[in-house]
């Protein structure tokens, strides 16, 4: 687990952006598991297998008028498709063993996202990438706006994911959440690495 340090400006959140095909104007190389890597747009991104959990969940990755299950979904709108139509059966189905292997606190799949506490808004933000078993995780902010259960909840995932081969980013303002989580810290200053911190 790599996490990424740096003030406010430093440039953490453009960095995964950018990994993650927001941003397609930007110098240098980019190499991803020893192939070329230069998406050029976020759906090149996701079918090379990345996945992004931005820092506003709200503003950024969530649909907080709709269900659980629609949010899980998103991600896997091609495996959810039938001929004609979305597999709604299916859908919920997939939800509610989310809902389970991510300990989501929810009254079930149907459920609104804005119903959820933040801690458990982002367990599913996490469960919608994690379900389509990324190469590489950027995590932004992971636990800001979490409470302390859901933050124990949340590390132990991001641990596993790591275990199973998984690489995992984390830009964080939190040190102690990079201390907590990462082998290696990079710090970032006007967008440019300054120092690197071993665990």
């Amino acid at each position: 687990i790599l996490g990424i340090a740096g003030l406010v400006g430093s440039g953490r959140s453009s960095l995964l952006q950018t990994l993650f095909g927001v941003h397609a104007d930007y110098e240098g190389e980019l190499v991803l598991e020893g192939a070329p890597y230069r998406p050029a747009a976020v759906d090149e991104a996701m079918a090379a297998g990345v996945a992004l959990v931005p820092e506003n969940r709200v503003r950024e990755a969530a649909f907080m008028d709709r269900s659980v299950s629609e949010n899980l979904a998103i991600a896997m709108l091609k495996e959810n498709w039938s001929t004609r139509w979305m597999s709604r059966g299916k859908e919920h189905r997939r939800a509610a063993e989310l809902i389970g292997d991510f300990g989501v606190k929810v009254s079930g799949p149907r459920a609104l996202f804005s119903s959820m506490s933040g801690g458990n808004q982002q367990k599913v933000i996490l469960a919608r990438w994690l379900q389509r078993r990324p190469r590489l995780l950027l995590l932004d902010e992971p636990t800001q706006g979490v409470d302390v259960m859901s933050r124990a909840d949340i590390y132990a995932t991001i641990r596993r994911a790591a275990a199973d081969g998984m690489t995992v980013v984390v830009a964080s303002s939190d040190m102690s959440e990079l201390h907590a989580l990462c082998d290696r810290v990079l710090v970032l200053a006007r967008g440019r690495i300054t120092q690197e911190v071993r665990a």
